[in-house]
C-alpha cells in the first residue's frame, strides 16, 4: 500500500498538484492532494480509493490479476481477449479492461488525472479549488480514516465532495 501512495502522490505532483501523504503509525496512508485556482473562490474535494480486494486465484481462468487483459465483451457475454489496439485506434464501446481492481477503484483515478490532463491541454483552467483524498483502506472498511481526517481537518475545507 505504502509503494502505491508513493506512486499516486507522484502521479499527482507531475500534474502540479502539492501532495501529502497523511498516515497513522503502522497504517495505510491517505494521499492527499491540492491544487489551487487563481481567483477561485469555492472548491471541491474528490474522494477515491487505491486498495483493492484480495486476489482470488480461481476467478483469474484465462488471465494474470496484475496484467491488464483487453476483451471484445464482458466476460459474461462471452468476450474473447484480443491485443491491445495501437494508436489513433478508435475505442470500441463493447472493449472491456480486466484487472485487479481495475474498476474498483484504481479506473476512477485514472479517468480523473485522464480529464485534468485533457483540461490542460486545452488550456481549460478550473474554476475551483481542488482537493483529491485517494484512501488506502476502503475495502477494509477504512477503520482510520475518520481519525486521519481528523487530524487534518484544516486542510479539507471544501464546498462539495464527489
Amino acid at each position: 500500500i505504502q509503494r502505491n501512495a508513493t506512486k499516486l502522490a507522484e502521479m499527482l505532483e507531475r500534474r502540479g498538484i502539492q501532495t501529502q501523504l497523511l498516515a497513522i503509525p503502522g497504517r495505510g496512508p491517505v494521499v492527499f492532494g491540492r491544487l489551487d485556482t487563481p481567483g477561485a473562490t469555492r472548491g471541491v474535494i474528490f474522494y477515491l480509493h487505491y486498495d483493492g480486494q484480495p486476489v482470488n486465484a480461481t476467478e483469474w481462468v484465462d488471465t494474470k490479476p496484475f496484467e491488464p487483459a483487453l476483451r471484445n465483451a464482458t466476460i459474461q457475454a462471452s468476450g474473447k481477449l484480443i491485443p491491445s489496439p495501437e494508436p489513433p485506434t478508435p475505442y470500441q464501446d463493447e472493449w472491456r479492461l480486466y484487472a485487479r481492481s481495475a474498476a474498483d477503484d484504481k479506473g476512477p483515478i485514472i479517468a480523473l488525472l485522464a480529464a485534468l490532463d485533457a483540461l490542460h491541454a486545452q488550456k481549460i483552467p478550473l474554476a475551483v479549488n481542488l482537493k483529491i483524498l485517494l484512501d488506502g483502506e476502503e475495502e477494509n472498511g477504512s477503520p482510520n480514516l475518520e481519525r486521519t481526517l481528523l487530524a487534518h481537518r484544516e486542510l479539507l475545507g471544501a464546498d462539495a465532495l464527489i
